[in-house]
């Protein structure tokens, strides 16, 4: 029996006189002014930097924080050739941000060793072993690279053992944390300040700008060779893309500019990389990058063994390059069966027992020695599908170790902060935590966290809603329209792809393909389109039917040819009564060309 997709709300977004206006200053098509106002870029000047974001812009790292503290300390070890250890994570914004340091550092002329904890034998962050490990080597610097927030313990242990620390991080900072030496963390800055949504790997680049600005004040570059940092923006775009942060302001500047470098990256690895997923260099995208290159670097690291990664990232050699970027392809591969067996075994239980989702807030499951490195992606499927927060473990022994995930909303950082005499362990971000705790506590969480779920989320809040940018009609969809929303990538968070409704389109065929997805050709006037809706067979067969399709524009390279697509994010058959809810912003709808009233 086919199942149909769960119902959508479908938010359609006015165009508003802001939208004129900005036509108007800029320069710019109706459409591509709507769609900027709907990201909150309101004038001329944010839509320039917005449309073209130049490195040139950015700011100079040495004016936020505890940036000069951090970068003078790590200059003293270059002063001194102390060695430097980087102590990063075992994901993909710490295992870029690690080699973007190692190679800069060494470039300088330091030696530089790493350390990226076993996700399955030593965890989350810094650990009391490693740090103790790290010192008998002899005095030195330690740099944590994404970590290093909420590891109080461990930072001290490190000063008692003669250590220097120096915190690079942007996760969120627990009340209770000591730093007992410099922090550079992006949480910690003011909501206003450009550096606030960077990701690790993006505070390592700044503090890398920053210690490059100290040694040319002291002229230390005399008869030496500077680093060029524009080397390592491949790195950036991938760490910053993997984790998700929002793509707007300096992460838009890097990313953007990343990506261009991609295609003359001399990197082994990434072009390795690229080569066994099939990505042409000079054609790599955001897409390619978000949903190729980042989960394949994750995937040693989830399995238990990141170097394999990171020495990916760090090797010249072309032919170990091929080698690890095919074990981390497999490895990926491997990680999907994974992730899709607990799934399974959580859609199971869901069946049998409908109370374990039937009039609640939250979603709770664990499961008898469960893989601790994909636990994060279940919880992310859970909340797509089930658009609640989902907190997935596994049991070892008399532990509970897991990860969580929440739809907007919910502030499940917050959530575990009131909760946190019942948690051994926790950290990560408004969306996403890591969280360890004993075992005997795990039904008491449980019940805590659906009470405090039950007293701030509203049933509105539970229900999947789709924000439309505007309606747009097939024959509206030109090579000048794609070229438009083309300028508006990278698409993730704070700046989605753009999406469009076209309430009367004829589908003249329609079948199944891969595992669960729809396939059809759609028809409006004289224009025919291909389009592809993932998880979406459910709604066939179509053909002969006309439907509102909620869509966005894709533009595929097919044998040298380009061909734009539409990729279907919901749907439904017309004549029933329509799911749109309009925006009240006192704006006309779908009337791109024509005067708004003010």
């Amino acid at each position: 029996m086919m199942v149909m997709p769960a119902r959508k709300v479908w938010h359609l977004r006015s165009s508003t006189p802001a939208a004129t206006r900005l036509a108007r200053d800029a320069n710019l098509s109706p459409l591509q002014a709507h769609l900027l106002v709907n990201r909150e870029i309101l004038t001329k000047e944010a839509a320039g930097s917005f449309l073209d974001p130049r490195l040139a812009t950015l700011p100079n790292p040495l004016g936020v924080g505890d940036m000069v503290l951090a970068a003078s300390t790590v200059i003293r070890a270059v002063e001194r050739s102390s060695p430097i250890t980087i102590y990063g994570d075992y994901d993909a914004d710490g295992l870029t941000s690690t080699a973007l340091l190692h190679g800069f550092l060494s470039e300088l002329g330091l030696e530089v060793s790493w350390h990226i904890p076993d996700r399955l034998k030593e965890g989350y962050g810094l650990n009391c072993e490693a740090i103790r490990k790290i010192a008998a080597n002899g005095e030195g610097l330690i740099l944590t690279v994404d970590c290093g927030i909420s590891s109080t313990a461990e930072v001290k242990l490190a000063r008692t053992l003669g250590m220097e620390i120096v915190i690079t991080d942007h996760h969120q900072t627990p009340p209770e944390f000591k730093a007992f030496g410099p922090v550079v963390n992006a949480d910690q800055w003011d909501s206003t300040s450009p550096y606030k949504v960077l990701a690790g790997v993006g505070v390592a680049f700044f503090l890398a700008g920053a210690i490059r600005a100290l040694l040319r004040e002291k002229g230390w570059f005399k008869g030496r060779k500077e680093p060029d940092l524009r080397k390592y923006l491949d790195l950036v775009a991938l760490g910053t893309l993997a984790d998700r942060v929002p793509l707007i302001g300096l992460n838009r500047v890097l990313v953007s500019n990343g990506i261009r470098s991609m295609g003359r990256s001399s990197r082994a690895g990434l072009c390795s990389m690229m080569q066994v997923s099939g990505i042409e260099p000079g054609d790599a995208g955001w897409q390619d990058v978000s949903f190729q290159l980042a989960p394949t670097i994750n995937a040693p690291g989830r399995l238990g063994d990141a170097e394999v990664s990171l020495e990916l990232l760090t090797t010249r050699d072309r032919n170990l390059a091929r080698e690890l970027a095919e074990r981390a392809h497999s490895d990926n591969r491997r990680r999907r069966h994974i992730e899709l067996a607990i799934v399974n075994e959580i859609e199971e239980r869901i069946n049998e027992e409908p109370d374990l989702i039937d009039g609640r807030r939250t979603l709770f499951f664990g499961g008898e020695g469960w893989h601790r490195g994909v636990l994060g992606i279940v919880a992310s499927r859970l909340v797509e599908k089930y658009h609640r927060p989902a907190l997935v473990f596994s049991f070892q022994d008399d532990m509970a170790v897991g990860s969580g995930r929440s739809p907007d909303g919910f502030d499940l950082h917050r959530a575990l902060d009131r909760m946190r005499r019942f948690i051994e362990k926790y950290g990560g971000h408004t969306h996403a935590a890591g969280l360890t705790l004993s075992r005997k506590n795990f039904p008491i969480l449980e019940k805590k966290l659906e009470e405090y779920a039950q007293n701030t989320m509203g049933d509105l809040e539970l229900l999947p809603k789709i924000e439309i940018d505007a309606c747009l009609s097939l024959e509206e969809i030109t090579p000048s329209v794609s070229e438009e929303l083309a300028c508006l990538a990278p698409f993730g968070e704070a700046n989605p792809e753009p999406v469009f409704l076209s309430p009367e389109v004829e589908v003249i065929s329609s079948r199944i393909v891969g595992n669960g997805h729809l396939k059809i050709a759609v028809r409006q006037g004289e224009r025919v389109f291909d389009g592809i809706g993932f998880g979406l067979s459910g709604h066939h067969s179509l053909e002969g039917k006309r439907i509102r399709m909620v869509f966005s524009v894709q533009s595929n390279r097919w044998q040298g040819q380009k061909k734009l697509e539409l990729r279907i994010a919901d749907l439904e058959v017309a004549g029933g009564e329509s799911r749109v809810i309009l925006e009240d912003s006192g704006g006309e709808i779908d009337v791109f060309g024509a005067e708004d009233k003010e």
